[in-house]
């Protein structure tokens, strides 16, 4: 399902692949749904494998992470350059995938911004 990703930064003949069994399992999920039109909002996309998954149809993607940045802006071949700040988000997003980080502060203080940029229709998967 998912190949040809590499970790940022490159390192010659590196072994970590540049995904996980949650980034597949969110693509396997999302892709039994009819994306036609849909926004989709990526949120800590950790080396591009979701944005990479996705780019073929309208995403955004926000991380804070510098590695994960550049990540996802070289292993979408610079399709997708991801906001570093969620201030920078417009509009109704229909579906949001969220990697969930280990700090659970961050975590509810994405879920307090994101909140303006849902309606009673919005997944969050």
């Amino acid at each position: 399902m998912i190949s040809g990703l590499k970790r940022y930064p490159f390192r010659k003949n590196d072994l970590l692949q540049a995904w996980d069994s949650a980034d597949e399992l969110m693509l396997q999920h999302i892709r039994e749904s009819d994306l036609t039109g849909k926004r989709i909002l990526i949120i800590n996309d950790h080396f591009g494998a979701l944005s990479s998954g996705l780019k073929d149809f309208a995403i955004a993607t926000y991380t804070d992470s510098y590695v994960s940045h550049m990540g996802i802006t070289l292993n979408t071949h610079e399709k997708i350059r991801p906001l570093n700040s969620l201030s920078g988000l417009d509009g109704i997003y229909d579906i949001v995938l969220i990697q969930i980080p280990k700090n659970m502060s961050y975590f509810e203080d994405i879920l307090c911004r994101l909140t303006h940029h849902l309606d009673k229709n919005s997944r969050i998967i």
